[in-house]
């Protein structure tokens, strides 16, 4: 092997622990996310829109971020050749954000609150799962 092929494959294997590493990360911070939005629909239900607010627009902007993440993890996975089409549950969460949001707007709490416990929460599941699959697809 020469110089240019070892400098490649170090830099391959640097990238997937990289990616191995925030693929685990990521799914550990998902579980938390899932439990806040689970006590976020919980308080929705009990009428207490006002003091879930807060918490809302806090998990929301984590999802944000968390949409980031995945977008640059899955720039990692094609630069590692990983095979398939990575978080596909996550792509169809993005009709459940925009009901999400008309459900805010009409102040329907129960609608927003069924929307996250039983569409979101389970494709945020799924995501996380794939998450941890991937991790054993990644090149050592």
């Amino acid at each position: 092997m020469n110089t240019v092929e070892n400098a490649h494959d170090t830099r391959l294997a640097e990238l997937s622990a990289v990616v191995r590493h925030a693929l685990t990360e990521g799914a550990g911070t998902l579980e938390h996310l899932q439990e806040a939005l689970r006590q976020c629909a919980e308080s929705l239900r009990l009428g207490d829109p006002g003091g879930t607010a807060t918490d809302l627009r806090e998990v929301i902007g984590h999802l944000v971020i968390l949409s980031e993440f995945i977008d640059q993890v899955r720039k990692g996975l094609r630069a590692l050749q990983v095979d398939g089409t990575p978080f596909e549950a996550w792509s169809r969460s993005v009709d459940v954000f925009q009901q999400m949001v008309s459900a805010m707007e009409s102040r329907d709490w129960v609608t927003l609150s069924d929307l996250i416990e039983y569409e979101l929460h389970p494709r945020l599941d799924e995501t996380r799962h794939e998450m941890l699959a991937l991790t054993a697809r990644l090149p050592s």
